[in-house]
């Protein structure tokens, strides 16, 4: 959403409106999201275009600014008179079948569906990607690659200067013009200001809507969550993981507000005359963890999973003795 900004007058020229960052923040970037973003840029682009390009960004310089399929484009007005620079940051789509992989990996360690079917991307989302020799963030060595109507050049400086007090080149008290010196031309950089700009203000949408990393690579937000909890239906009802313990009976009695029965609540309800409680060992060992997957806290040797598992084991196999040794006891 356009925002108005005020008049801002020196080298970039005059900004009447346009997109603008709203961060009151010294950098750009609040969010991991937003800072991970903005690393692609601080990489590559030369640090004063880069500076430049935050600046086109607060001021309002981009007119127009959208995420879609594959690249980042937007454009860039700057200068008196103004002109407009095109500018697009392209990186590569993943294929159908690599979605169906990552989308199959995200399943399978539920962490990261419930996340992202909450609207958040996990700070160790590309975990996710690495196996599969991918990354959700592409870099700046090649994997998001701008190019500017400006060819690189930025913006064009004065190519000459005059001394002061000077009037068409000849200095006050001076019989002949004396030539000012030229100003070499910038090198020509793909990371321009206004390359730069686009970066900035894609890294503050991706912090609001961190799904849109998911759009760049080809596949919309909506889709994703729906493709995820397709599958996830698809593996309660039987074609996905086995729960651990599947009822053996129906539930006895209609379920009531908890407050009308608390009283009670631990007695036999009446008619009942018999209900199987006996746990068994579950036809697939551990499923709660192998969903969850590998442990966040791995990398310093401490075996998390395994140390449960272990617990899990204890703790069920105490409860089915338990439960034998109760029914080998004869009821009075």
């Amino acid at each position: 959403m356009a925002e108005r900004t005020p008049p801002l007058r020196g080298k970039s020229g005059r900004s009447r409106g346009g997109v603008k960052l709203t961060s009151r923040e010294g950098v750009v970037g609040v969010s991991w999201e937003g800072r991970r973003w903005m690393r692609i840029a601080e990489e590559a682009a030369p640090n004063e275009r880069l500076l430049d390009g935050v600046e086109f960004a607060r001021a309002g310089r981009c007119i127009a600014m959208r995420i879609e399929p594959g690249r980042v484009v937007g454009t860039v007005v700057e200068g008196q008179p103004a002109r407009r620079y095109e500018v697009t940051l392209s990186t590569d789509l993943f294929t159908h079948e690599q979605w169906e992989r990552i989308i199959e990996t995200m399943v399978d360690q539920a962490v990261y569906a419930a996340k992202i079917l909450g609207g958040e991307l996990p700070t160790n989302i590309e975990d996710v990607f690495r196996p599969l020799g991918l990354r959700l963030f592409p870099t700046g060595e090649g994997e998001l690659r701008p190019v500017c109507r400006c060819g690189g050049l930025g913006s064009l400086p004065t190519m000459m200067h005059r001394p002061h007090g000077t009037a068409g080149g000849a200095p006050t008290g001076a019989t002949q013009p004396v030539a000012a010196p030229l100003t070499p031309p910038p090198t020509p950089h793909p990371w321009c200001p206004h390359a730069c700009c686009i970066a900035a203000l894609a890294a503050e949408h991706i912090e609001r809507e961190p799904l849109l990393l998911f759009h760049l690579r080809g596949i919309t937000g909506d889709d994703l969550l729906e493709r995820i909890r397709q599958r996830r239906s698809a593996g309660r009802a039987g074609s996905g993981p086995v729960p651990a313990y599947a009822p053996s009976s129906p539930p006895v009695g209609r379920p009531v507000p908890l407050e009308d029965v608390i009283d009670a609540f631990w007695d036999t309800p009446a008619g009942t005359t018999e209900v199987d409680t006996a746990p068994r060992k579950p036809e697939v060992s551990h499923a709660l963890l192998r969903r969850l997957g590998p442990s966040p806290f791995g990398k310093g040797g401490f075996p998390l999973v395994g140390l449960l598992a272990t617990c899990y084991d204890v703790v069920s196999e105490a409860a089915r003795r338990e439960d034998v040794n109760e029914t080998d006891t004869p009821t009075p």
